[in-house]
């Protein structure tokens, strides 16, 4: 098994369309992270090694999409790259030529589905890494049927100048195809906006969402590794619109199915200030089939967010002098926010918890510490038959009186802690988790 691998197709478009499955599973059983497909048909039947441009046609365009969606759904660890520079007309005013393509993760093993010779001689020619350097492998292709599609041979309308924005956390195949879905269109420059600051704040686990910049530079990493010749405009945006309606010489929006009403108040917005209006090109959204309860059923940056719960952010930092002997650990968090879970986690783990919900009970108690300092200060209407604290009337008398409820807390929390730190002291040699917000900020 190979970490990188370099897929080379020499079949039309229709036949490979057709075997999808059967040639990422071929090519996935050698490969194990990144993969490049390069689609080159025609190849295995000549000698000429000049790359010539590929018709931008429906079959090409379904191809790439179909690949990236059955990569999703049964090679979720691949990181899958569809190498676009021959693909479509050439630019009106391309970036300096090209000599050859560097690919930025090198691979370690060149794939094909034709005879590996003149596939080989292709590769030295096209690509900077040396196939001496590599193995070659021939992958096995089953025959899918007859894709009876009669528009599969439309060409796809080109444009100079493209525009598109997201958020683009964490690129994941829904961002790929939206991103191919420009770069197939796109001649010469495409122009993305990348949301930042309050753009960000709605959405799912905010806080998780990469810096800005660090997005930015990931997704300029991935796009001038499948399409270099193109030039690249990336920015922050902090509103809706960003350049889309301040660089005049743009064609055409790319958008997603959900982000399509965007792209039309993009143009309201363009016609508004005597702009030229944008060609709209909507993209479907890209079911996730491994989705869980809670998730959104289309792939998304937010599920990804939302499964890193749980898991380490970073690796954890080597403290050679902090003591191996147990220390407390203070759990902190908003009602509802999983502190009772965690705890038993822990507990499992052989913590002792400390719980200081149930010491407040315990501080209230007629033997308890802030007994009779609580009834003085709100009056024995507070106490039922028995001379208990009734907490539903002490509640009704504090409840949103902030001078009143600090009253009450400064008598009892301060019990709480000391309650606290008995229990921390007993259990000290078990190891003991603080279930309290504000008992951590005391300690």
């Amino acid at each position: 098994m190979f970490q990188s691998g370099l897929l080379i197709l020499t079949s039309p478009p229709v036949t490979l369309l057709r075997n999808i499955p059967s040639i990422l599973t071929s090519a996935a059983s050698h490969v194990q992270k990144v993969l490049y497909v390069h689609l080159v048909p025609g190849l295995h039947k000549t000698n000429d090694l000049i790359q010539t441009p590929i018709p931008c046609s429906t079959a090409i365009h379904k191809f790439i999409t179909n690949i990236y969606v059955f990569a999703a759904s049964h090679h979720r660890t691949l990181d899958l790259r569809v190498i676009m520079g021959n693909i479509g007309d050439q630019p009106q005013h391309p970036r300096p030529a090209l000599n050859k393509y560097s690919l930025q993760h090198p691979y370690e093993v060149l794939l094909t589905n034709a005879e590996s010779s003149s596939v080989v001689g292709y590769a030295e020619r096209y690509f900077s890494q040396p196939v001496s350097d590599v193995a070659v492998r021939r992958i096995n292709v089953e025959d899918g049927g007859i894709v009876g599609d009669e528009m599969l041979d439309e060409r796809i309308e080109m444009f100079d100048n493209i525009v598109m924005g997201g958020t683009f956390d964490r690129l994941h195949v829904g961002h790929k195809i939206l991103l191919n879905d420009a770069l197939i269109r796109c001649r010469r420059r495409l122009v993305i906006g990348v949301t930042d600051g309050p753009m960000n704040d709605k959405k799912l686990l905010p806080e998780l969402i990469k810096p800005c910049q660090l997005r930015i530079s990931n997704l300029l990493s991935f796009l001038e590794d499948v399409k270099p010749q193109l030039s690249y405009y990336v920015v922050p945006i902090i509103d809706p619109y960003g350049p889309s309606i301040t660089e005049t010489d743009l064609q055409c929006i790319v958008v997603s199915e959900e982000t399509l009403k965007g792209g039309l108040s993009v143009n309201k917005k363009r016609l508004e200030k005597n702009m030229n209006e944008l060609t709209v090109v909507s993209i479907d959204l890209v079911p996730d089939k491994h989705h869980q309860e809670g998730e959104e059923e289309k792939i998304s940056s937010s599920s990804s967010r939302r499964r890193l719960l749980g898991s380490l952010l970073k690796p954890v930092p080597n403290k050679p002098h902090l003591p191996h002997f147990p220390y407390v650990v203070g759990l902190t968090g908003g009602i509802a926010s999983g502190k009772s879970s965690v705890c038993k986690r822990l507990q499992n783990l052989g913590a002792v918890i400390v719980d200081c919900d149930k010491l407040g009970h315990l501080a209230y108690e007629k033997d308890g510490a802030a007994y009779d300092k609580v009834v003085r200060t709100f009056g024995s209407d507070i106490l039922d038959d028995e001379g208990r604290i009734n907490r539903k009337i002490l509640g009704s008398k504090v409840f949103g009186k902030h001078e009143t409820r600090q009253k009450l807390n400064d008598i009892v929390w301060p019990v709480i802690l000391d309650l606290a730190k008995q229990q921390m002291e007993t259990y000290y040699k078990q190891g003991v988790v603080v279930e309290s917000f504000w008992v951590i900020l005391k300690l």
